[in-house]
């Protein structure tokens, strides 16, 4: 019997929110003050240059970023049912580990992934308009040994993902990613979430 299967793949999903332009300008000017009242949260961080706060964003009571809780919430469910198991993702209890991010022109993240955690999750709040790759996030295969020999147009080693305002992405946090640095424009303000599946 002849048999296909595509193993070892590597689920990332983007979304875009519906309220953005409602939630956004409202959860930049509160990251804006955050980061002017209080130092940045190096601790552990790949980030060079820009300002990180502690954990605990998604947990304020402003109805906006309770609406972006409710939507990464969905989200993440929406993501494992697409990943293939629906019954985790109706069932299961989420647990969220959120901080958030203010960068400047010529900030970037050098490659990192997220130990301890499951599923990681970056919505974009405010993104200035910049010509690719500049911003731009990038997934590195976790595949090291497919870089050497298979068909590069069947099997990427790297994929880049082009943020917008509004955007979600989700993947899982043993992926390898960085950032590319931006040049010009107003500052990029971003939420981050590492999720633990109940």
């Amino acid at each position: 019997m002849n048999t296909f299967s595509t193993v070892f793949a590597t689920p990332i999903m983007t979304l875009v929110c519906k309220s953005a332009s409602e939630i956004n300008p409202v959860i930049h000017k509160t990251i804006k003050g955050m980061a002017t009242d209080r130092p940045s949260d190096d601790r552990g961080r790949a980030h060079v240059g820009g300002w990180y706060s502690r954990g605990g964003f998604l947990s304020r009571p402003q109805p906006e970023i309770r609406l972006l809780k409710e939507f990464i919430q969905g989200s993440v469910r929406e993501y494992i049912a697409k990943a293939g198991d629906n019954s985790t993702a109706e069932r299961t209890r989420l647990d969220i580990h959120s901080w958030v991010a203010l960068t400047q022109p010529n900030d970037y993240q050098s490659p990192h992934v997220h130990p301890k955690s499951q599923i990681s999750a970056v919505y974009y709040v405010n993104v200035p308009d910049t010509p690719p790759p500049q911003g731009n996030l990038v997934f590195v295969t976790p595949l090291c040994e497919q870089e050497m020999s298979f068909v590069p147009s069947l099997s990427p080693s790297s994929m880049s993902v082009k943020p917008q305002g509004g955007m979600l992405v989700l993947f899982p946090s043993y992926l390898r990613h960085y950032t590319h640095p931006f040049y010009s424009g107003e500052d990029r303000s971003l939420v981050v979430a590492t999720i633990n599946v109940g």
